[in-house]
């Protein structure tokens, strides 16, 4: 749903009110359970979002009034809305606000590797030694960690990071800044959002998110696609 909003000018209206409800809904849910990741992504989304609808709006100056006086009044009534709701609504992420939940595992983490294990990783079906934190276990031994970064590390050791690191970054580099489509531009973004999101989110694991990653990727070392004009694209698009 975040590259549908990137991407925002080559879909229709209700395709992109379709997502971006979506999207306020996945916040909303992730505020209730608490799930701070999920809830800082789907904020950063839609930040995002409004830089790119600020960006190729024809009416800049209307969008930024527009802007502001959603800010001033977001503003008037976030607190009293906060203090209605806190006991109810926002109570589990009140609760969590300071726990942190990774450092137990974190430390174990770094206790049971050593050097070898650090390069070249303990293979696809690899385990370290953290008893006492899921339900139900019966070996004290885990096969992954929420730090996505060290469960690339579990995985296949710095090496794969690093050759991660290496052909995206690059890839990042030219989609936004060597491109003249939002396309590519916003491949860049995702780009670097999956990076950040290693460390607060489990991003390395095959899903839609994971497949546009490496599309992203593709993109950016697409030199006939970043040149492409968004025209061309919107064309593409309809088809």
């Amino acid at each position: 749903m975040g590259f549908l909003l990137f991407t925002y000018i080559y879909h229709s209206k209700t395709k992109n009110l379709t997502v971006l409800l979506g999207v306020l809904f996945m916040v909303g849910v992730a505020a209730y359970r608490a799930r701070r990741s999920i809830m800082v992504v789907g904020v950063v989304y839609l930040l995002i979002f409004l830089v790119i609808l600020y960006l190729y709006s024809n009416r800049k100056v209307l969008m930024a009034m527009l802007f502001g006086v959603l800010l001033l009044v977001a503003s008037a009534f976030a607190g009293q809305i906060y203090q209605k709701l806190r006991f109810t609504f926002f109570e589990k992420i009140e609760e969590r606000s300071t726990e942190n939940t990774r450092e137990y595992v974190e430390l174990a983490f770094y206790r049971d590797f050593e050097l070898q294990d650090w390069i070249i990783g303990r293979g696809i079906n690899g385990t370290y030694w953290c008893p006492n934190i899921d339900v139900n276990d019966t070996t004290g031994y885990r096969r992954m960690i929420e730090t996505d970064y060290l469960n690339m590390i579990l995985k296949g050791g710095s090496i794969l990071l690093v050759l991660i690191l290496v052909i995206s970054i690059p890839a990042a580099f030219k989609a936004f800044f060597y491109s003249k489509n939002l396309l590519s531009k916003a491949a860049g973004i995702w780009i670097i959002l999956w990076i950040l999101s290693l460390y607060p989110m489990n991003v390395f694991i095959f899903s839609v998110n994971y497949m546009i990653f490496w599309i992203a990727v593709g993109i950016g070392y697409s030199r006939d696609i970043r040149y492409l004009s968004d025209e061309t694209i919107k064309e593409a698009f309809k088809q």
